[in-house]
């Protein structure tokens, strides 16, 4: 038992040191191209501080004075559902990652007097509406949306290893 707990220290020891070295890496002026900044979408707040915190981490071990890389957005709704993408700071210039959940259906937004549900196509609306917002203005942009759920249909979930191979990953670059 105690052999397998001072394995289990140098791993993380040897951990710590790859990630502190890999901070030095992901975080230095001469290599970067832009700022980071990080957009989480309503229904997905929580994974976006999540991200945040460790980027955060990573950016102080690399010696950078940052509290936060996420940038505040909203999609207000007008009375009949109707909704415009609006980010609260400047993004000229920032390499952009919008997360978002398109299977939450928690978050509500009224319509028409009444508390709506958003669906997936509401989640992927408010997406588009933020990248038309952004674009032009961003030096890059990046969606991150996670399947967050099991196949339904075979009752077996997911593996990450199958649903890495079958995911795309879309990068949206402006001039």
């Amino acid at each position: 038992m105690l052999r397998r707990t001072r394995s289990r220290g140098r791993a993380a020891e040897r951990e710590g040191k790859f990630m502190e070295e890999r901070a030095q890496s992901l975080f230095s002026l001469e290599d970067r191209v832009a700022p980071l900044g990080i957009i989480a979408l309503e229904g997905a707040e929580e994974l976006g501080e999540k991200i945040d915190a460790h980027l955060v981490r990573w950016a102080k071990a690399a010696g950078m004075d940052v509290d936060s890389f996420m940038l505040s957005c909203s999609c207000p709704r007008f009375g009949s559902g109707d909704a415009k993408g609006l980010i609260e700071q400047t993004v000229r210039g920032y390499d952009l990652y919008i997360v978002v959940d398109v299977g939450n259906y928690s978050p509500t937004y009224p319509y028409f007097g009444m508390e709506n549900h958003m669906s997936p196509d509401d989640h992927f609306q408010n997406l588009k509406r933020i990248i038309q917002a952004a674009s032009g203005k961003a030096h890059r942009l990046n969606v991150i949306m996670p399947v967050l759920y099991t196949a339904g249909t075979t009752g077996s979930p997911w593996t990450a290893p199958s649903l890495c191979r079958s995911c795309r990953i879309w990068e949206f670059r402006t001039l």
